[in-house]
């Protein structure tokens, strides 16, 4: 190349010097631009890749086995659903090419897309021979079909299915049943017709359903691949069939995780060649390494990290999380409603900075295009009204002990509260403080082992009624256990809403009940940081911060 470019400066000086030919001169300078372009391009490499830190290698890509946020964010770009994020992050068809629904928003039906193709690589492959046979480039079908989504949805609801977000999948008719082992798999509301058309029969109206269609859970799987790859599907590159914008190139378990830019994808255009997930648990060096020439180009930075708001770098808040105080009403004694609400009214929320009013954050729809307006309720703090219910408790005059958990930037604080509460319940009751650091926290809280837990609320990407029903005494895997047949009938009401303003008063109804039994008291909002270069555009961030879409970066 570089001999080349010295010809044609060579060449270019003859041109001058001679001055015989004006025309020739200007093609010449033309020439030059174009070839210094080019060359420009050779120089800095053709290949544009970014990278971003993942905490573990995920143990499998399967999407229905994924657990992971790390995991969940490969599969989110590897995969393409019925419906998709563009990148204006608005929910746009995906491999459907239209859909339809019913009035009440019961059933969805969907058209697909007759160009969607799962990714086979270019030239054969010894290892994918081994799984679909010699002519598999002849013999294996890689139009995505109907029957794809029909059984990934099956997978998802069997009853050995452990994977939390199955949860996403409960308004599907008969899949809560189907997933608790009361209800054959015959009987899940999804049906194919051809190879294109796919319907989903719902429990009850949900205007969201096209957003959950973008979840790992909904991503579809090639039954005959899935069957062939027997027990191994989603372990290593080759057992991972992808259909969309990137595929999985490479897999270092104690690395990194490559994908690259799949070349049978054809929907839109991917403005990059793929990603780097690097594997880096030293979470208070993101910040540091996204400001290397070298370092990563996008990251979730740790709550408590100090960010140096360097000029080549730009940071996003994301208000995703409220940091709640929580009374366990299954501990033996706080099980006691007036010993709660004694607790409860004995709570000031000045000692934190924020005057909030609910557990559910900043921004959290109740449709996919409106917001949630929280109910405005009034947290009393009142010493007087905390003795009289003390007084009424069944446990008043007992000797009991509680811990209160908290991380410790809450130390001080929480220690203000304490205060406040041994003045009205006497020095009977024993209150002790444990700061712990995030993951403890979120292990005490998830195990629920804990008496009094300070505790950050994830939104996550649900809306305002999910985040009730993942409250419901059947949700084995939320970290708090309310049971109580009127709050559960509260969550169902405001699901079964057709309506959004009508689901947004059923849901402020079960939000109060909560408040009104003395369970939560909101304190604060917990920000997700998120960090990329300035340089960088059109990379997508999921509304709670966890997760990036890349094909329209650059």
């Amino acid at each position: 190349m570089r001999r080349s470019f010295a010809v044609y400066l060579k060449n270019y000086d003859i041109i001058i010097n001679m001055r015989k030919n004006k025309f020739i001169l200007k093609l010449n300078v033309i020439f030059m631009a174009i070839t210094l372009v080019f060359l420009s391009s050779c120089s800095f490499g053709g290949d544009k890749f970014f990278y971003t830190p993942i905490l573990a290698i995920p143990e499998t890509l399967d999407s229905r086995e994924v657990t992971s946020i790390d995991g969940k964010n490969i599969i989110i770009n590897c995969y393409q659903g019925l419906m998709r994020v563009d990148e204006n992050n608005n929910i746009v068809p995906g491999c459907a090419l239209r859909y339809t629904h019913s009035p009440d928003f019961r059933r969805y039906t969907f058209y697909l897309n007759e160009n969607c193709k799962w990714r086979l690589p270019k030239k054969k492959s010894k290892k994918l021979a081994d799984i679909l046979g010699e002519d598999y480039e002849k013999t294996f079908n890689t139009k995505v079909k109907a029957d794809d989504f029909l059984f990934a949805v099956q997978r998802a609801v069997s009853p050995e299915n452990t994977n939390p977000d199955v949860f996403f999948t409960y308004n599907i008719k008969n899949a809560k049943e189907i997933h608790q082992g009361k209800a054959d798999i015959s009987s899940l509301g999804v049906s194919t017709s051809l190879d294109n058309v796919i319907t989903f029969e719902l429990e009850n109206p949900d205007e969201n359903f096209l957003y959950k269609l973008t979840l790992p859970v909904f991503m579809p799987t090639n039954r005959e691949f899935f069957e062939k790859s027997k027990g191994r599907y989603g372990l290593l590159p080759t057992l991972i069939l992808s259909n969309g914008p990137y595929y999985v190139s490479d897999i270092s378990e104690d690395k990194y995780v490559k994908i690259k830019k799949s070349e049978t994808f054809k929907d839109y255009k991917v403005k990059n060649d793929g990603v780097t997930f690097v594997l880096d648990e030293e979470q208070n060096l993101y910040d540091e390494k996204l400001a290397e020439r070298k370092g990563y180009t996008i990251a979730k930075i740790p709550v408590n990290t100090e960010t140096k708001n360097l000029p080549s770098i730009k940071s996003i808040e994301i208000n995703n999380a409220v940091k709640t105080l929580i009374f366990n009403p299954s501990n033996a004694n706080l099980k006691d409603i007036n010993f709660r609400k004694a607790l409860f009214y004995a709570t000031d929320k000045k000692a934190f900075a924020e005057n909030i009013n609910s557990f559910i954050s900043k921004n959290t729809p109740i449709t996919i295009n409106k917001d949630y307006k929280s109910v405005d309720y009034k947290f009393i703090y009142d010493k007087n009204l905390a003795k009289t219910n003390y007084a009424r408790s069944s446990i008043r005059g007992e000797k009991i002990n509680l811990t209160v958990s908290c991380l410790k930037e809450d130390e001080q604080r929480a220690k203000m509260i304490i205060a406040n509460w041994q003045e009205v319940v006497g020095i009977n009751t024993s209150i002790k403080l444990e700061t712990l650091d995030y993951n403890e926290l979120f292990e005490k809280a998830n195990s629920k082992t804990y008496d009094i837990i300070i505790f950050p609320i994830f939104a996550e990407n649900k809306f305002a009624d999910e985040i009730l029903m993942s409250l419901h005494s059947n949700f084995k895997e939320n970290f708090i256990s309310i049971q109580s047949l009127e709050f559960d009938n509260l969550i169902y009401n405001a699901s079964a809403q057709s309506n959004s303003s009508a689901k947004n008063e059923a849901c402020n109804k079960a939000e109060k009940w909560i408040y009104d039994t003395g369970i939560f008291i909101p304190l604060e909002n917990y920000k997700t940081l998120v960090e990329h270069r300035k340089s960088v555009k059109n990379i997508v961030v999921s509304r709670d911060g966890n997760f990036f879409f890349f094909p329209f970066a650059k």
